[in-house]
């Protein structure tokens, strides 16, 4: 999104404000709101709608690493889940 020299601080007010009033219930979320907000956040309107993955956006090997293993555990049945939780735990006594 080319910011036209508008500020950080700006857009951060101006994406509060409209999230603020649609939790708040005092907006109605339309599609006007909601190509503004994916304007402010640089990203297209249908990326606001998707909710399959849970991602990382950083390139560190750390970052990439989560990522992985993020795809891994999608993939696995919940009864591989929680052995993986309970594998964790006792690894690293939590």
């Amino acid at each position: 999104m080319a910011t036209h020299g508008v500020s950080k601080a700006f857009i951060h007010s101006f994406l509060q404000t409209i999230i603020g009033g649609v939790e708040r219930a005092e907006k109605n979320v339309t599609i006007l709101n909601l190509q503004k907000i994916a304007d402010a956040l640089n990203v297209p309107l249908s990326e606001l709608f998707v909710f399959d993955k849970v991602r990382i956006t950083g390139k560190s090997d750390k970052d990439i690493l989560i990522n992985q293993i993020i795809d891994s555990l999608i993939e696995m049945k919940v009864s591989d889940l929680r052995k993986v939780k309970l594998l964790l735990n006792e690894v690293f006594e939590r």
